[in-house]
């Protein structure tokens, strides 16, 4: 009869313990959805017509638009955006029915290109339609088309014609009005022109120097057999310089890292000149660090450039050298191996580069 009551207890307990837990992730699930409604909503701009009025030529185009409840909601939806890989963010915006992004007039952009070729009316054409949303910067040989966004996660937020409400303003989320706003995002056609100085590479936050240390290694372009594609690599080391705590390492909080970091740029010539397009590629690579070798697969379906950053931190000491007064840092040298499987080039679908970057030296700007 007690063990009875001891098992009926038990049984009490547990229950009541599994229905706590079922009703704390329930209550998790309904506030993750609210905080959601509550940060943003889909609205018709015919709602707001007292904020549209330097729009209206915009409004009839695409009456939807995201509205965020505050700045705060704006930004935290902005940086969870941030967060989330390519493929993800396609799959959130896609969750958003009824809504065209400036991200979804880009997609539709890049299928069309596909049936663009080298002669001026069919560019022109392609151009005209869209134009309008897109930034077209016919700079010199540079005959691609991009997003009009420096930070390309708002594309994702603004509407078709670049536009969000936050709180009660409308903004218009475009930034690039030149190749140089264009340049600083890394997809233009044409580099800026930073300089890297191997020995006085800044590690403070105001810099505006490269976050590069040592070189960054460029391939030059390969063509394929016809001519009308290209692929280009560029690799270096690329530091966490948004986050870097100052010299020396026994800071409180010191976090300096930096990391491998690939890029795999590639164009279609058209009229004119090169244009960016979406593409697949498939990366083999093999890195050669202190006598160590470490193998790593890539591969990513989107439009040009197709980015990689390794996860590991690489290894750097001190020299026991000093440059004014501040220690010398340094960093080993690496040998690397690249195979990528690129199907849009005839005849040579895979491409094998080689490259080396030297030991590199830093210092605290």
């Amino acid at each position: 009869m007690k063990k009875s009551i001891v098992y009926q207890i038990k049984f009490f307990i547990t229950l009541f313990l599994l229905t706590l837990f079922s009703c704390n992730n329930e209550s998790d699930i309904i506030d993750s959805k609210e905080q959601q409604i509550k940060d943003y909503e889909l609205v018709s701009l015919k709602d707001y017509s007292t904020l549209t009025k330097t729009f209206k030529s915009q409004d009839k185009q695409d009456p939807f638009i995201l509205k965020f409840k505050d700045e705060a909601s704006f930004e935290r939806t902005l940086k969870q955006l941030q967060q989330m890989t390519y493929e993800e963010r396609i799959l959130w915006m896609q969750n958003l029915e009824g809504f065209n992004s400036l991200q979804d007039v880009f997609e539709q952009a890049l299928s069309d290109f596909d049936n663009v070729d080298e002669t001026e009316s069919s560019y022109m054409a392609f151009k005209q339609k869209y134009e309008q949303y897109l930034y077209f910067p016919m700079y010199k040989e540079d005959m691609g088309f991009y997003l009009p966004t420096i930070e390309e996660e708002k594309a994702i937020l603004a509407n078709l014609n670049g536009l969000v409400i936050v709180g009660e303003e409308i903004r218009n989320l475009k930034n690039i009005f030149n190749y140089s706003d264009l340049q600083t995002t890394g997809k233009a056609y044409y580099d800026l022109n930073n300089s890297m100085n191997l020995k006085a590479i800044a590690l403070v936050n105001s810099s505006t120097v490269s976050d590069f240390i040592g070189d960054e290694v460029d391939s030059g372009w390969f063509y394929d057999s016809d001519g009308d594609r290209k692929l280009r690599f560029k690799f270096g080391r690329k530091s966490n310089k948004q986050n870097i705590n100052p010299i020396p390492p026994s800071t409180s909080g010191f976090n300096f890292r930096m990391y491998l970091k690939l890029e795999i740029s590639f164009r279609k010539k058209t009229w004119l000149g090169w244009a960016n397009y979406k593409s697949e590629t498939n990366t083999n690579m093999k890195f050669f660090i202190e006598g160590r070798e470490f193998t790593y697969n890539f591969h990513k379906k989107a439009d040009s450039s197709h980015d990689w950053l390794d996860s590991n931190p690489l290894p750097w000491g001190i020299t026991g050298n000093y440059d004014n007064g501040k220690p010398i840092y340094i960093t080993p040298p690496i040998s690397a191996e690249f195979r990528t499987e690129f199907r849009a080039f005839d005849g040579t679908p895979v491409i094998v580069w080689t490259c080396y970057l030297p030991e590199a030296t830093f210092v605290e700007f």
